[in-house]
């Protein structure tokens, strides 16, 4: 015979388990997918537009005896191809029934870039899925007749828009006198690139603020080093060993720390690689 103690935790356990056959406890919540954050690039690209820097296209809706005017930057707007035949004039003009605030969501949304898109532009598809969730028919048809379909399934990404000379505004002018073409909404935003927002300040005033101003960058930044800088500002995600200190050096002079991290991370790869090689 059983001990009474084994006795009575037979009983109790058995007791448990009957109870559990018959109520079984709820399965725990299963862990919810994090949605994918903005690209370094929509971060800051986005950042820009809500700032209102540097806009250099204008879009009109026509009210009465006035009008209401949402502004944009052409390079990023080229990943619509809806936007081709009009972009390029400067200044856009739509049907009178879109509220403002829409067409500022819409202008918004080519901003967006969801980091690792498994599915192409599947963040400015997102965007624009709420705007249509919320807005009349009417005013969508007018909406598509300039901007094409509101899914986003015909636009390129962010980076390959920007990845162009094509509306620049500025030059960066080497010791050497080479001058390279570049968009100053590119090289500044208001939480980086502080030497060029200076640059373009001080002590032109007015005139460095217009079209075509030069900056001179500082002295020692090489033609290479200075492409490879601007290839990881305006998108790309890797650089050439061969410049790689002096980029580094220089994005951090440039107060570009996305930049500069990405040289210190291709940098700290190089190394664990001949670490390995010579191990």
């Amino acid at each position: 015979a059983l001990p009474i103690s084994e006795t009575a935790w037979t009983s109790d356990a058995m007791l448990a388990l009957e109870w559990y056959r018959h109520t079984p406890l709820p399965d725990a919540p299963p862990e919810q997918a994090q949605e994918a954050g903005p690209t370094e690039l929509s971060k800051r690209l986005t950042s820009v537009f809500d700032a209102g820097d540097n806009f250099d296209v204008c879009f009109v809706i026509p009210r009465g005896s006035g009008e209401d005017h949402v502004w944009a930057h052409r390079l990023v707007l080229r990943r619509n191809p809806a936007l081709d035949g009009v972009v390029s004039d400067g200044k856009i003009e739509l049907a009178s029934g879109i509220s403002v605030e829409t067409l500022q969501q819409v202008v918004r949304a080519h901003y967006v870039e969801a980091a690792g898109e498994e599915i192409p532009c599947s963040g400015p598809k997102a965007a624009l899925l709420q705007i249509r969730q919320r807005t009349a028919e009417d005013e969508l048809v007018q909406l598509e007749a300039t901007f094409g379909p509101l899914d986003a399934s015909c636009w390129a990404p962010l980076k390959a828009a920007v990845d162009t000379r094509l509306f620049a505004d500025s030059c960066l002018e080497l010791s050497g006198g080479i001058q390279v073409p570049v968009h100053r909404f590119m090289l500044a935003s208001p939480e980086d690139g502080h030497y060029f927002s200076a640059a373009l300040r001080w002590p032109a005033g007015e005139e460095a603020r217009g079209t075509n101003a030069t900056v001179v960058v500082p002295e020692g930044l090489s033609h290479e080093a200075l492409m490879s800088l601007l290839r990881l500002r305006y998108g790309a995600e890797d650089i050439e060993a061969d410049w790689i200190l002096e980029a580094r050096h220089f994005a951090e002079l440039f107060d570009w720390p996305a930049v500069r991290k990405r040289c210190e991370a291709r940098l700290e790869a190089l190394l664990a690689d001949a670490g390995e090689v010579d191990g």
